[in-house]
């Protein structure tokens, strides 16, 4: 296992060395096509054209391969950070909750209060007469 992590590594390494360096010659194939469709040779400025469009898609595939482990490692590491962090908020928001529910349940049960039985509005338990209908209980 380690002998083949030490093969991807070199061979991550030599993509992007190669990589960036027919990035480069791609680079050169492109000056030379403008150059000779100025100079009105169209079809070498058109081949120039081409061989330096397809050297820049081909580099940048390269590179893109080269640094994928560097990226995935990037992604795992922040990943684990963003869970960490949503955790502790979840942790916070839950014993926020908790303590709401708490407070509100019972502020609810310790007051004394029923419902009318003619208009179910929410009165005192000792009321003889319900203060918004006004019947007795």
């Amino acid at each position: 296992m380690n002998k083949r992590k030490v093969n991807t590594k070199k061979l991550c390494k030599i993509l992007k060395i190669v990589g960036f360096c027919s990035f480069i010659v791609s680079i050169v194939f492109l000056v030379l096509g403008v150059v000779f469709l100025v100079r009105h040779d169209l079809v070498p400025g058109f081949s120039l054209l081409f061989v330096g469009i397809l050297l820049v898609a081909i580099s940048s595939c390269m590179v893109a391969v080269g640094f994928t482990p560097n990226f995935s490692n990037y992604t795992i590491k922040s990943t684990h950070y963003i869970e960490d962090i949503s955790k502790e908020d979840f942790e916070k928001m839950m014993s926020s909750k908790e303590q709401a529910v708490n407070n509100s349940t019972s502020d609810f049960f310790s007051k004394e209060k029923c419902f009318c039985k003619h208009c179910g509005k929410e009165i005192d338990i000792d009321s003889e007469f319900c203060r918004y209908c006004g019947k007795k209980q």
